[in-house]
């Protein structure tokens, strides 16, 4: 559900949303970018953003 309310996040975000320990929010990023549901959209290895992109394309169209 979250994804839906913030589709373009970052780790701090989602930490701080989430109460999660930013270690589990990392392992939790890198199954959803194995599994395509989020796509890393700057580039960096730091202070990445994750977009839900399936979702936000559906705003596209």
């Amino acid at each position: 559900m979250l994804l839906y309310n913030e589709p373009v996040i970052n780790r701090k975000k989602l930490c701080n949303i989430t109460k999660i320990k930013e270690g589990t929010i990392k392992n939790i990023i890198n199954c959803l970018l194995e599994n395509n549901i989020i796509i890393e959209t700057t580039g960096y290895s730091r202070n990445q953003i994750f977009t839900f992109q399936k979702y936000t394309d559906l705003f596209l169209k």
